[in-house]
């Protein structure tokens, strides 16, 4: 799997501190978690980033909320 690169707001946002803009932020994936709420919102837990995919791609999720975060690519189908 790839995880897409995320860009920086253009630097003319920052008032001229362009010294202190980085040109790419990446995710930090390994501390990346993210909150799983049922479907009427209470709380569950935090899952991996990982566990969310796959919840998604199985259809289990039941809404989202927000901008996403991350885009991943790729993986394999077991029914090929």
């Amino acid at each position: 799997m790839s995880v897409d690169r995320f860009e920086a707001p253009p630097r003319s946002q920052f008032n001229g501190a362009s010294d202190s803009v980085p040109d790419i932020v990446l995710p930090d994936l390994h501390n990346s978690r993210i909150l799983s709420l049922d479907s009427g919102g209470r709380i569950l837990d935090w899952m991996s980033w990982q566990d969310a995919v796959c919840l998604y791609v199985r259809g289990a999720v039941s809404w989202t909320l927000g901008e996403p975060c991350l885009i991943v690519h790729g993986g394999m189908s077991r029914e090929l």
